[in-house]
């Protein structure tokens, strides 16, 4: 008898968060503008778990994270839309440095001390709205090498602070 009660509460209570929880998908995508709802459709036919960045919603811009089910080595990706469903700048976030161009690895074995350490191996490459590739390599959890996609070494920023 308990076992059968059981049951029921948990069915219950899946029943109820599964509903609150496409509610809230529903909401987000709700406030997605239409054209950049259109645009996003277009160029990630397959991507799930979307996500309106709620903390930048503006006037002019709107910001979605969600993954591709593109390709493996993906993590997430990060992409802005201006108010007419223009792509103004996406972040793809590798989880493996098998795609980083041999002309940044070769930068890295030679201007890096042993000491220097990829954090989690990863890196992200930037794309912006005019389609210049730019791409970012956290180090050390403490800064972040910046380079062109031809491999020239752009800058080195630090991480103001990283939650270890």
């Amino acid at each position: 008898m308990k076992t059968i009660k059981a049951g029921i509460i948990t069915l219950v209570l899946f029943v109820f968060f599964s509903s609150f929880c496409q509610s809230q998908n529903i909401q987000y995508r709700s406030k997605v503008r239409p054209v950049v709802k259109a645009k996003f459709d277009s160029l990630y036919p397959h991507a799930t778990d979307v996500i309106l960045n709620q903390s930048s919603i503006h006037d002019t811009t709107q910001m979605l994270t969600f993954n591709c089910n593109c390709d493996k080595n993906i993590d997430l990706i990060t992409v802005v839309f201006d108010t007419n469903g223009n792509l103004q700048n996406e972040e793809v976030d590798y989880g493996s440095l098998n795609g980083l161009p041999d002309t940044i690895v070769n930068y890295m074995k030679k201007s890096t001390t042993p000491k220097c350490t990829f954090l989690i191996d990863e890196y992200s490459k930037y794309t912006n709205r005019k389609g210049e590739i730019s791409y970012g390599i956290i180090m050390n959890r403490s800064y972040i090498l910046k380079f062109k996609s031809n491999g020239e070494f752009i800058s080195k920023e630090t991480i103001p602070v990283m939650e270890q």
